[in-house]
């Protein structure tokens, strides 16, 4: 482990500043928790949502500063990383089958099928054309 400078804190201070994806959830217990979805292990809590994710933004720095100390790569935020459009899925035969039928039942490809199923799951189907 490298020793913690003054350096490293800024940078660390800087990383989190970049568009990370925010969660928070109210739970059962009236408490809210918050992480990163970039980073698994940011987790927080607070009595509000502002709160929480203010939380998870100072558990944010700590994590980057650990994980430069440990030269480790600091994950690129959702908003900013590169996405070809491209992705390569394996399902079972008999998913693969069942999808094949629903495509073919619409008039469409497989591919034109999965891709709007999947549109659909993330709230996005307007931005697909069947």
């Amino acid at each position: 482990m490298a020793r913690v400078t003054k350096a490293m804190r800024e940078q660390a201070g800087q990383l989190a500043e970049r568009p990370y994806t925010f969660t928070a959830v109210r739970g059962e217990d009236g408490i809210w928790t918050s992480g990163v979805l970039e980073m698994s292990g940011v987790i927080s809590e607070g009595d509000d949502p502002g709160e929480a994710i203010e939380m998870a933004g100072e558990a944010l720095r700590g994590i980057i500063l650990t994980m430069l100390e440990d030269g480790q790569l600091i994950p690129e935020p959702f908003e900013t990383r590169e996405y070809s459009g491209q992705m390569y899925l394996r399902i079972g035969p008999d998913i693969h089958q069942r999808a094949a039928m629903l495509a073919a039942e619409k008039g469409m490809s497989l591919n034109r099928w999965l891709a709007a199923a999947v549109a659909r799951e993330t709230g996005l189907a307007e931005r697909v054309a069947g």
